[in-house]
């Protein structure tokens, strides 16, 4: 049976809280500290060979808490892991990157470059060996002296190795993008724009990703032609599928997940079906809004809108 590296260079974006909290909202109502995605830039890389000099990756985090002053500072910290684990607590092998205090909008990384020695320990720690492609992970944690979050991000290393050689045709993924964002009977947003719309309006949410944003790709296989059918690598290739995240400070999202592969277990699902429905809220005139755009290989990109409720 032909079995594809797909899951081992998968770049999800896993979030998870590290104190308990005493409600249980809806993930996708944001009401204070959260991480609601990371955006590495690029998001993989190929070098050819693991010795290779590599390029610096920047780490941007759509760190939010509406129940706060924006501006105001906190502490955080910057990690890099193998990536056998969920965390980088429970990892083989971890490094601290940063530990710094500043506002939300600047909790990013600047100029990380994996070093050969880096490379090798999550090599020596990943069960597949780097085949296919080698996942690095860097965590974020924060802490505002209320609640304490984190969120890991995989990065992508591609190099050939005795065992998996890069398919014919191999290119780095890139981050996908959204274009705008199409709000039924209330107009089109552009950019981190605002919105304006009535208390209680219910309005469709129709997000449009740019041109070429998702990618047709190759992966290694683990089967392939030659003498050794077990052993001899081969390729295929693939479509990335688009998939949106939703999530509002207030109003009652109806979708908070679109779009993404098709389900071969429900041939009534619909991964062309990408939108969402907000309905704003009757009891105050200001909320916000983002969508979260990932294709299949953890590229990521996102958009903000300030609604303003008349």
């Amino acid at each position: 049976m032909r079995a594809t590296t797909e899951s081992a260079i998968l770049s999800v974006v896993c979030l998870c809280l590290l104190a308990c909290t005493p409600d249980f909202d809806d993930a996708w109502l944001v009401k204070d500290l959260r991480i609601l995605a990371m955006r590495a830039d690029p998001p993989e890389v190929i070098a050819p060979s693991l010795a290779d000099p590599l390029p610096p990756v920047s780490v941007d985090v759509l760190a939010v808490d509406p129940s706060h002053d924006p501006t105001r500072t906190m502490h955080w910290e910057a990690w890099v892991c193998s990536a056998e684990e969920q965390h980088c607590a429970d990892a083989q092998f971890k490094q601290q990157l940063k530990a710094a205090e500043t506002a939300l909008s600047e909790v990013t990384l600047d100029g990380f470059v994996a070093s050969p020695e880096l490379l090798q320990a999550c090599l020596d720690a990943d069960p597949l060996h780097g085949f296919g492609g080698l996942p690095v992970m860097i965590e974020v944690r924060l802490d505002d002296g209320e609640h304490r979050v984190r969120a890991v991000k995989r990065l992508v290393y591609t190099f050939p190795l005795p065992y998996s050689p890069l398919p014919q045709g191999k290119q780095p993924n890139h981050n996908p993008s959204l274009d705008h964002v199409d709000f039924a009977d209330a107009g089109q947003v552009v950019g981190d724009q605002t919105l304006s719309a009535a208390t209680g309006q219910t309005l469709e949410i129709v997000p449009a990703a740019s041109a070429g944003a998702a990618e047709d790709y190759v992966v290694t296989t683990n089967d392939g032609p030659g003498d050794d059918q077990h052993n001899a690598p081969g390729q295929q290739q693939l479509q990335e599928y688009l998939r949106y995240a939703y999530f509002a400070t207030a109003g009652q999202l109806i979708r908070d997940v679109t779009g993404g592969r098709p389900d071969p277990y429900d041939a009534k699902a619909n991964s062309d079906d990408v939108a969402s429905t907000w309905i704003a809220p009757t009891d105050q005139h200001e909320a916000t809004l983002w969508v979260v755009i990932r294709d299949d290989r953890g590229g990521t990109d996102w958009l903000r809108i300030d609604a303003h409720l008349r």
